[in-house]
């Protein structure tokens, strides 16, 4: 019998960690399996539902309705994805329609958890300018009937003044008065514009409150605007779209309120959410029971078409948004 020695007890030591190794490989592996074929399973079923769609969906709209001059995009199929923990996230993309070419400036990052009150929502733009902080005043104080000022902001005219005139730009401005969409248009109608968004009321101040902001005599709130309408299928999928002008005003119109009712009744805690608002709902009945009403535009076009605005009595509180070279 051979005598226990340190080399034995090396021998034996190596061979015990070797196996040790082995098996902690061997549980590594079998986890990571495991894992594999539930995030496989996981996938296969969510994809299976239109939960992905239906959270793209919201985001969409989210981002139509209330960041000015900013859409996602209509036609580019999008998706969402499923963390381990049931975690539901999508990244929208954003483009700004500047002249006649939209331009892709960030996307809008969604995080859905399984409770749906902790959901997140992110705007991550490519540059700091991306973001346009177009700011719409209110020409009166729904409240006592008051007449309000419009913000001033220098140098808007003459800065499209000295631009050359082989350039396209984006402008933001607030009118004098409430308006119908269809009377922004005709008020618009003998300049060469598009328009891509107008903000609408929606009973902010008389029937509900998320606050607002502004100097002595001047009152802004969080902007909810009529932009191109999108209608879905029962999936969530987009089955067509239209833009926002002067011929399908009145589709655009109905979209709106159509898919609102459907976001609100169909996921009324992921509309609050996704919409940042606890008064989604006051919303839709206002429009519902007063109609639409505009206060403003964000328009695009050559920037000497812009300029003819200066014109126009009705207009006031004129923004500057980006300048490029000319694409109309």
């Amino acid at each position: 019998m051979e005598a226990w020695n340190d080399k034995k007890e090396k021998k034996v030591l190596r061979r015990y960690r070797f196996m040790l190794t082995l098996k902690i490989i061997r549980v590594a592996l079998m986890i990571l399996f495991l894992f594999a074929m539930y995030m496989l399973v996981l996938s296969i079923a969510y994809d299976k539902t239109s939960k992905g769609e239906k959270l793209v969906a919201y985001s969409n709209l989210a981002l139509d309705w209330s960041y000015p001059g900013i859409t996602g995009y209509h036609h580019r199929l999008q998706s969402a994805e499923i963390s381990p923990f049931f975690t539901q996230e999508t990244s929208v993309q954003m483009y700004r329609r500047i002249g006649n070419e939209d331009v892709h400036v960030g996307e809008l990052e969604v995080n859905k958890p399984f409770f749906t009150n902790l959901t997140s929502v992110r705007a991550q733009h490519e540059r700091e300018n991306d973001q346009p902080q177009f700011r719409f005043y209110l020409p009166d104080n729904p409240e006592t009937g008051d007449d309000l000022d419009a913000g001033s902001h220098f140098g808007v005219w003459e800065t499209l003044e000295k631009v050359h005139e082989g350039t396209v730009a984006d402008l933001a401005f607030s009118t004098d008065e409430f308006l119908s969409p269809e009377d922004m248009f005709v008020l618009l109608e003998d300049y060469d514009l598009d328009v891509t968004w107008m903000p609408l009321y929606m009973g902010e101040l008389d029937t509900f409150s998320e606050g607002w902001s502004g100097g002595s005599n001047e009152m802004t709130v969080e902007p909810w605007g009529l932009t191109h309408g999108r209608e879905y299928d029962s999936d969530y999928r987009i089955s067509s779209s239209i833009d926002l002008n002067e011929d399908y005003v009145q589709e655009n119109q109905d979209m709106i309120l159509e898919n609102m009712n459907r976001l609100y009744d169909e996921d009324k805690k992921l509309a609050e959410a996704v919409f940042q608002t606890q008064h989604f709902k006051e919303r839709i009945d206002y429009l519902e029971e007063n109609g639409f009403n505009v206060y403003g535009a964000v328009v695009t076009g050559p920037t000497k078409e812009l300029l003819k605005l200066q014109e126009v009595e009705d207009i006031r509180g004129a923004q500057l948004g980006e300048v490029t070279y000319w694409n109309w």
